[in-house]
């Protein structure tokens, strides 16, 4: 998970960056109808809501502030913030607000930026010149982030649709639904961040996979279900 959390965070800070500086007007930009599109807004409320404020400090502080309040019960403050007209007192800013949001949220408000530059030049700091294609591979990772958060069964893993294809990754027997696939994903994401990281995560891979190399039993899971060969 260590390794995914490092996409994670990677880029979650390249999003708020480069909105942010854009709009540099709109504190609240995730909440405006001209930096993303109108259906994300319109289901704003399904992430950040009465249960987000209360369960993350740094955001309930800052409606506390807001209102010189100190609130003894969430329903309070939930009220006091959802009534008000002014997105000030709606929302804590983007830069505050989106180092809480969930990855699947973060890659929900990317792909629906209404400025397809900003989203074109994010993923092509990813080396992805393909914005699509970027978020299929992001939409990978966070299906196996969450499998692995859930405790999810994760040697017979396979993605509802095909992982897109980029010459610099090529995948075994053209499989681009199995795990193996789907680590080959996280591994070139995470070398455009770090190359020291990407090493590490392969050797701990291959490490844990020699370690089981002569029990047949679970090799055979190893080849047949997650589709790795050592």
């Amino acid at each position: 998970m260590r390794y995914i959390s490092r996409i994670e965070i990677n880029f979650r800070t390249k999003l708020i960056y480069y909105v942010s500086n854009k709009y540099k007007t709109s504190p609240f930009w995730f909440a405006d109808s001209n930096v993303v599109s109108s259906i994300f807004i319109q289901e704003l409320d399904k992430y950040y809501n009465c249960d987000f404020i209360d369960r993350n400090k740094p955001i309930k502080a800052h409606h506390e502030k807001y209102y010189k309040i100190n609130t003894k019960n969430k329903e309070e403050l939930f009220e006091n913030c959802f009534c008000n007209k002014y997105e000030e007192g709606k929302y804590a800013p983007a830069w505050k607000t989106l180092e809480f949001f969930s990855f699947g949220t973060i890659l929900k408000i990317y792909k629906n930026l209404i400025d397809n530059d900003i989203r074109e030049r994010i993923s092509k700091l990813y080396n992805v010149n393909d914005i699509n294609k970027f978020i299929n591979f992001m939409e990978t990772i966070v299906l196996i982030r969450n499998t692995c958060a859930h405790s999810g069964v994760l040697f017979d893993f396979k993605t509802p649709k095909g992982i897109a294809a980029i010459p610099a990754i090529t995948f075994e027997n053209r499989d681009r639904h199995s795990l193996a696939s789907c680590i080959k994903v996280i591994s070139y994401m995470l070398e455009q961040i770090s190359d020291n990281r990407k090493n590490d995560m392969i050797k701990a891979i291959e490490d844990t996979l020699y370690k089981y190399k002569e029990n047949q039993v679970i090799n055979n899971v190893i080849q047949n279900k997650m589709k790795i060969f050592i």
